[in-house]
């Protein structure tokens, strides 16, 4: 039990860490915070965390996160409260056009939606797609 503590207390401090360097990468997007980035050395808990945290802090966000911890390709993405009531943003159909690109589906909320798939190869891709969502 101490073991486990302890590791979850590290998971916690890196996932800070990680977030402080995400937050720096954050772009305005036609007055939207935007932020789109691959995130390797997460579990799927640990990064939901991340996404969760980076929304509150950030504010009028659309973020996308990826991941292919070991070999498992993993995308998620938020949407701030108010973004998603205005109908532009919503994740869980979001969430469904990119997961195309890792072989997977998903599917969420307005405001949060996840996906697993086979192909962590395509985490890139769409995370590099994730932008296009903001296009006018």
């Amino acid at each position: 039990k101490a073991l486990q503590k302890k590791l979850e207390q590290l998971q916690l401090a890196e996932v800070a860490e990680i977030k402080k360097e995400l937050i720096a990468k954050v772009q305005d997007r036609n007055g939207v915070h935007f932020l789109a980035q691959q995130v390797d050395s997460q579990d799927s808990k640990s990064l939901k965390t991340l996404i969760f945290q980076l929304e509150k802090e950030i504010g009028n966000a659309f973020i996308v996160l990826g991941s292919a911890l070991e070999g498992k390709p993993q995308l998620m993405v938020a949407v701030s409260k108010d973004l998603a009531d205005k109908g532009d943003l919503h994740a869980g159909n979001i969430i469904k056009v990119l997961a195309k690109e890792i072989q997977g589906g998903g599917g969420g909320q307005p405001f949060f939606a996840s996906a697993g798939g086979r192909d962590p190869e395509g985490v890139s891709a769409a995370i590099k797609m994730a932008e296009s969502f903001l296009q006018e």
